[in-house]
C-alpha cells in the first residue's frame, strides 16, 4: 500500500511539473512577443504614428510578463526539488519493517 502511495504521489508531482514546464514556455512565448510589441510600438512613437499611452501599455505588459515568467520558473523549480525529494534511496538494500 504504501508504495502505491508513493508512486500515485510521484505521478501527481510529474503531471505538476509537466503543467509548470508548459506554463513556463507558455509565458516565455507571451513575454517574446510582449518584447516585439513594445520594439515596435517604440519605433512607431519615434514617428509620433502612436499615442504614449500605447506604449506605455507595452512597457507594462512586458514587465508584467517578465514577472510572471519568474514566478512560473520558480514553481517549476520547487516542483522539481519535490520530485526528487519524493524518490527515497537506502544507501544499502535491505527491508524496512514497521
Amino acid at each position: 500500500m504504501v508504495g502505491r502511495c508513493r508512486e500515485l504521489e510521484q505521478r501527481q508531482l510529474q503531471a505538476r511539473h509537466r503543467e509548470a514546464g508548459a506554463r513556463v514556455r507558455e509565458i516565455g512565448a507571451r513575454l517574446a512577443l510582449a518584447k516585439v510589441t513594445r520594439e515596435r510600438r517604440a519605433r512607431l512613437k519615434e514617428q509620433d504614428s502612436i499615442s504614449s499611452q500605447r506604449l506605455d501599455e507595452s512597457v507594462h505588459e512586458e514587465r508584467a510578463l517578465a514577472s510572471q515568467l519568474e514566478a512560473a520558473r520558480a514553481s517549476l523549480e520547487g516542483i522539481a526539488v519535490d520530485l526528487e525529494l519524493s524518490n527515497l534511496t537506502a544507501p544499502y538494500a535491505g527491508t524496512v519493517a514497521a
